[in-house]
């Protein structure tokens, strides 16, 4: 778990290892750290609100939110921030950062899963909707040929042939 603390306008005054391993900051590096170093462009703003937050009044802050990591890729990090605050004024801000990216990679993934899923099953509904209408028609002609056959032949059957024509009769109804 990275830690550090910042002055109450973001300039670091400590960072431990688990934090410049995290940022990819070297220790001369982490000197200039602020809690807005290296935030990607889109997450800045969230961040602007974080820290405004935590000095103006006591409280602890959580983001998640993206870091540009030197080697070129982006860096999940789940951030808790407080400040410390004597007589009336925040002094000191302190904080946790947590590598999150290989959990959001995972979310990505299962939420691109879940659409593709969703896809899917609508398109099975929609066949089975066109199946099954274009199967009523064969079916109402089974069932009306049987009924029809029990109706002006069932005189001329033997038994098992009766039961037979029963079964296709019922079967077809029940199919529909």
């Amino acid at each position: 778990l990275g830690k550090f603390t910042t002055d109450v306008v973001g300039n670091c005054t400590y960072t431990n290892p688990a934090l410049r391993r995290i940022t990819g900051l070297s220790i001369e590096e982490a000197q200039g750290f602020g809690l807005r170093h290296g935030i990607h462009p889109d997450d800045l703003r969230q961040i602007i609100e974080l820290c405004d937050a935590v000095v103006a009044t006591p409280c602890t802050r959580t983001s998640e939110h993206r870091l540009l990591h030197p080697n070129g890729s982006i860096v999940w990090v789940r951030v808790n921030v407080t400040a410390l605050w004597h007589n009336g004024e925040a002094e000191l801000v302190v904080g946790t950062m947590e590598d999150i990216t290989e959990r959001r990679l995972l979310e990505h993934e299962l939420a691109e899963k879940s659409l593709a899923l969703a896809r899917s099953n609508e398109d099975l509904e929609r066949f089975a909707y066109v199946a099954s209408h274009d199967l009523q028609e064969p079916l109402r002609m089974v069932n009306s040929y049987g009924q029809l056959l029990q109706r002006r032949h069932s005189g001329a059957l033997n038994d098992e042939a009766k039961e037979f024509l029963e079964f296709i009769v019922d079967g077809g109804h029940r199919a529909q």
